[in-house]
């Protein structure tokens, strides 16, 4: 209906003008003289639906339009991807006028407002110039680059004639502009369109002007979003208002009723009613007004609720009945309790309740052409409005009305609201649908029925919302075949009782009973047995009902339980889940009974995790283990059609099944190619959980070239040995795999056998070699350095006269005597090669070398006298004498301990000579020492 009003009032957009401008600039704010542009703001008006402006870009021209701003490019994100006709978008500059300022980005309530900083939704495509508002300016929303004027969609200039006249950019926009021109623009001006025709024809021209009469310290007068003037305001409603119209009528909270009681401009008498649509829904802070003048000029009353607990929770169906302080009489009292869904107060300057926010002189004084609205947020203007009920069509000929720039929900009379005239919506249907549109009628009864609703169609949507909430989750029991019992759970406050009913077929349901407010059980005990009742419940309230409950069916074939049994079937262990593991089968008094089966807790439950039931077969869910347990025990009910029950444990024994024996692992081995048998120690061989089982050992190989033999020889407690001898100089690698089978056979899925498997790889061994660097033949005394090669280890057995390196490649050896020296070599893999050699030892005195230095200081130089190799020279007798002839120093095998002292007192410096006897006719060695003294 309302679409069809307005375009009786010729309000809509042609489609070819909405298609060739898709949003325009429709308020500029140059908030100040700040060369940061702080404060300035820019309002754009989308006029194409489903627009999206992704890539667009905002821009201004600064220095009397001829040089580039600020520009900015619209992201791409979902805000701008789908914006609906009638959308504002409010672009700040830095930072919003109000000091709690909170960006908007919820386009629900066609409102967006942004800071072009917010980097989510913008990029900054102008560097480092600034979009600052100046007194000569051009703005302009365009796609493409974001230099130049190439690819403008609308472009609104401002300031001098000669400015603008003279602006090449002005001059190369091509696309629609508003060109206004102003003597002395600055800061704390706001320019806007007028909206002379209410059209977007209106954005090409010099239909605009400026302001600054409202200071930034009331920025929110500037009515962002909602439009300035009445032109402005009318022509963005128009745009919003098919939008709304789209979607259902879902209204929270709505005018039910307004009554002109007197001619006099103080309101006297007049009142209007609330009526709240949504449950428990809040009311604090909203605005309820009227418009005067013929709704061209905003001068009526305007009261705030205020925010207290008082509106925080209004449940719907209640009526606010608000009257002006002048219509108490004598036997008016207030009624402040909600609990009977009617409230009735005074809109008087003290209220508890309401503020009165109006301007001074501004009264609450309903007209023949009148409208009261109830509304979010700023007190002035018709934005965010939620209702409002109209008088005379709104006067929406006249341009100026208010009414034209609602795109609410409002519901209309088109009749006008004389003195002593009420009007009322006619609720046709019975629904909120009746809120909106030309759907209201006046009346002069003064049985104007405040808080029930005027008319029955009223009263009875009014009742629909007071209605108690429906009971629910109703479930039925036979107790007997004479007997059903009836639960509920009751769901609403304020229900005066319940309503019970009862039906044979499920469709003809006919009264049983009522019960009391708070009951919530019922026993029916006029029924009979091998019937079929169902039942349904609803609650009763003050002034209607609610609606029936969930319909709960039972029967009253009553069939008690007397057996229940269970057939096994043979269960394996491992067998697949699902296995039928037995049938469950009842016995009941009545033949004709049902029976379901469950598995229940309690006594003999143990297992039930293991099982299922599906129907009357118990099957598998589980794998169940014979080792681990070879019987489990289940508990299962027998529930009947009539619902009664009987429980049972029941044992379910499992089969055992051949499991495959065991060996542990088998690391894999490098053998040196000997030709002496080699062993593989076995370990954890055992013929699985089947213990007594006995088991067979075989062997094979991939490489049967590599081996003479390869065998297995069974041993004690799960150990076995696998032997093997390889062929002489057979190198390379072979797979061997040792087989396990036991004698518990494969019958019914089950394993006997099993295999380990690794490798062996035979590798070649080292050769041994010895070189030494004084030959075969040492003389006594003598030192010889033996080296072996051939491996990457080297130990030398234990021999006389080795000096070092017994575990290196090199050994230092000193022998008296002829000796064998023996080393073993091992390679990278482990594998040894032994050799020896032997050194002929013969005596040759020429190896010995006499000091003839002795200086007994005690430095460690040639304190002693030293004569090399004697130790291996045992019989010797050695004299030294002084130049007399004297003997001073006598020893037999001697040992190189002579410090130069005769009877133990030291010896003058000087040259001394020595006398060596070996005897057995060897010549004498002999000498001169010379004793030197510090």
């Amino acid at each position: 209906m309302r679409k069809a009003l307005l375009l009786l009032l010729g309000v809509f957009l042609s489609f070819n003008a909405v298609q060739a401008q898709s949003i325009v600039i429709n308020k500029l704010l140059n908030g100040s003289n700040d060369a940061d542009g702080r404060t300035d703001a820019v309002e754009l008006l989308v006029v194409q639906d489903h627009l999206d402006i992704r890539g667009f870009i905002i821009k201004d021209f600064e220095n009397n339009i001829t040089t580039e701003g600020g520009r900015f490019e619209f992201k791409d994100e979902p805000l701008w991807r789908d914006l609906r006709k009638g959308t504002t978008i409010i672009l700040r500059n830095l930072s919003g006028l109000q000091g709690n300022y909170v960006q908007d980005t919820d386009p629900s309530d066609f409102i967006i407002d942004v800071l072009l900083q917010n980097t989510t939704y913008f990029t900054n495509r102008g560097g480092t110039a600034i979009f600052n508002l100046t007194g000569n300016d051009m703005v302009m929303i365009k796609t493409g680059e974001p230099t130049g004027t190439a690819g403008s969609i609308h472009a609104f200039a401002y300031g001098s004639a000669a400015n603008i006249d003279a602006s090449a950019h002005f001059a190369s926009t091509t696309s629609p502009k508003i060109k206004l021109v102003y003597a002395n623009p600055g800061g704390g001006y706001f320019y806007y369109p007028t909206n002379p025709t209410q059209n977007v024809s209106d954005y090409n021209g010099t239909s605009a002007t400026a302001s600054n009469a409202i200071t930034n310290a009331n920025d929110a007068q500037r009515q962002w979003g909602f439009g300035y003037g009445a032109g402005n305001r009318n022509f963005i409603a128009s745009l919003r208002r098919p939008v709304v119209a789209e979607g259902p009528v879902n209204l929270p909270v709505v005018v039910n009723k307004i009554y002109n009681a007197t001619d006099t401009n103080d309101g006297k008498s007049d009142a209007f009613e609330l009526l709240v649509v949504q449950d428990h829904f809040d009311m604090r802070n909203l605005v309820v007004k009227d418009f005067n003048d013929n709704l061209v000029n905003d001068t009526g009353g305007k009261y705030r609720f205020k925010n207290i607990a008082f509106w925080a929770d209004m449940r719907k169906g209640t009526t606010i009945v608000l009257r002006k302080t002048q219509s108490q009489d004598a036997a008016y009292v207030e009624d402040t309790d909600a609990s009977d869904f009617t409230l009735d107060l005074l809109l008087t300057n003290s209220s508890p309740y309401l503020d009165n926010v109006a301007l001074s002189g501004h009264e609450f004084n309903l007209t023949m052409t009148d409208m009261v609205m109830i509304k979010r947020g700023d007190i002035n203007g018709a934005g965010d409005a939620i209702h409002a009920l109209v008088s005379n069509n709104g006067n929406a000929s006249t341009a100026g009305s208010f009414f034209n720039a609602i795109y609410s929900r409002a519901l209309v009379s088109a009749e006008t609201n004389g003195t002593g005239f009420f009007l009322y919506p006619l609720n046709p249907t019975v629904s909120i649908e009746d809120f909106d549109g030309v759907k209201a009628k006046s009346s002069t009864d003064t049985d104007r029925k405040w808080g029930m609703g005027y008319g029955d169609n009223n009263r009875a949507f009014i009742a629909s919302l007071r209605a108690p909430a429906a009971p629910s989750d109703l479930t039925a029991a036979a107790i007997t075949a004479t007997q059903i019992d009836l639960s509920w759970s009751d769901n609403s406050p304020n229900e005066t009782g319940f309503e019970i009913e009862r039906s044979t077929d499920g469709t003809t349901f006919n009264s049983l009973a009522t019960v009391g407010a708070n009951v919530t059980t019922y026993s029916d005990k006029t029924v009979v047995g091998s019937t079929k009742y169902y039942y349904r419940v609803r609650a009763t309230g003050a002034s209607a009902a609610s609606e029936f409950s969930n319909v709960a069916e039972i029967i009253t074939n009553i069939a008690k339980v007397l057996t229940v049994s269970f057939t096994p079937q043979t269960v394996y262990e491992n067998a697949p889940l699902g296995t039928v593991a037995g049938e469950l089968t009842s016995t009941s008094d009545n033949a004709s009974a049902t029976f379901t089966y469950s598995l229940v807790s309690g006594d003999g439950d143990t297992d039930n995790a293991a099982f299922s039931i599906s129907g009357n077969q118990l099957q598998t869910a589980a794998a169940l283990n014979f080792e681990a347990k070879s019987s489990y025990s289940v508990r299962v009910r027998s529930t009947s059609s009539s619902g009664h029950f009987l429980e049972e444990v029941f044992t379910v024994a499992v089969q055992d099944v051949n499991e495959a024996p065991t060996l542990a692992a088998i690391a894999d081995q490098v053998a040196c190619n000997i030709t002496q048998t080699q062993t593989i120690a076995l370990s954890n061989a055992t013929p699985g959980p089947e213990t007594t089982q006995t088991l067979t050992y075989s062997v094979a190989s991939t490489n049967s070239a590599l081996f003479e033999e390869l065998s297995i020889t069974p041993g004690a407690n799960g150990a076995a040995q696998l032997s093997y001898r390889l062929k002489a100089g057979a190198l390379g690698e072979a797979d061997v795999t040792v087989t396990l089978k036991d004698n518990g056979g494969t019958a019914h899925g089950g394993t006997d056998t099993f295999t380990r498997t690794f490798k062996l790889t035979s590798v070649a061994l080292p050769t041994a070699t010895i070189t030494s660097n004084q030959g075969t033949q040492l003389s006594k005394g003598l030192t010889a350095t033996l080296t072996a090669s051939g491996g990457t280890s080297y130990v030398w057995a234990n021999a006389n006269g080795i000096v070092s390196g017994q575990n290196s490649a090199t050994l230092t050896v000193r022998p008296e005597a002829t000796t064998t020296y023996q080393v073993t070599v091992t390679n990278e893999n482990g594998c040894t090669d032994t050799e020896s050699i032997t050194l002929e030892v013969t005596e040759n005195y020429s190896v010995l070398q006499a000091f003839n230095l002795l200086t007994p200081n005690n430095d460690g130089v040639n304190d002693k006298w030293v004569i090399q190799n004697i130790d291996f020279y045992r019989n010797n007798e050695v004299k030294v004498f002084d130049r007399a002839g004297r003997v001073v120093f006598q020893q037999k095998g001697y040992r190189n301990t002579w410090d130069g002292t005769y009877q133990n007192a030291p010896l003058a410096a000087g040259t001394y000579y020595y006398i060596v006897d070996f005897g057995n006719g060897q010549p004498l060695f002999k000498g001169f020492i010379t004793v030197v003294r510090d």
